[in-house]
């Protein structure tokens, strides 16, 4: 009897359905990425290429997708180009020194005339006496087709300002640039650095 018992256990285990517990594909997980790294990248890219020389395709794609002002589609503005005001205060990683910049960016863009411009006060906000140099600019890059539809940068210019003494605590740059190119895209920065103590430098970039 107890044979037949067990043989009747075993059966319905082999018979009945076992649930396998399945997984969805796992979507690929979209990073963030915040202001300070896609200014990074837009400078990485100004120094990485030469005037009029096509960029790669992820290089364009970000570019594409992270300017500040418009594509041109016939002459016409697709996306309003707009300006903007920064304030940021930054200090570096021994916290010895520490820089303030305020101000704001803008740009302008038409049939093959453009310019670029605004204000980047900067100011040392601790540790002054050790400072002997700030420079401050405004820098602008741009970019348009070029070739058989690449695109490419077509300027890279600044407005900037050097002040020198023992002790300096700001500095201004300020200004308007004009140029000629057909821009497709671009991106205008603040950026500023200090020189302190023995030599030592610190940098910030503020959009």
């Amino acid at each position: 009897m107890l044979r037949k018992v067990l043989f009747l256990f075993v059966t319905v285990l082999l018979v009945v359905p076992v649930a396998v517990p399945t997984y969805a594909e796992e979507e690929p997980i979209e990073h963030e990425i915040d202001a300070d790294d896609i200014q990074a990248k837009f400078e990485e890219i100004a120094d990485s290429y030469e005037l009029n020389e096509p960029l790669s395709d992820e290089d364009a794609a970000f570019v594409k997708k992270y300017s500040d002002t418009f594509v041109r589609d016939e002459d016409e503005l697709i996306q309003p180009l707009k300006s903007s005001s920064f304030d940021k205060t930054k200090y570096n990683s021994g916290k010895s020194i520490g820089l303030w910049l305020k101000g704001k960016c803008k740009s302008s863009h038409a049939v093959l005339s453009n310019s670029f411009g605004g204000r980047n006060a900067t100011y040392v906000v601790k540790n002054s006496k050790k400072a002997t140099k700030i420079t401050a600019k405004i820098r602008h890059t741009a970019f348009g087709i070029i070739g058989s539809g690449g695109v490419g940068k077509v300027y890279d210019g600044s407005i900037s300002a050097t002040c020198k003494k023992k002790g300096v605590y700001s500095c201004t740059a300020e200004g308007t640039k004009k140029y000629t190119a057909s821009v497709a895209y671009s991106n205008t920065w603040a950026t500023s650095t200090v020189t302190y103590g023995s030599g030592s430098t610190f940098s910030v970039t503020a959009k």
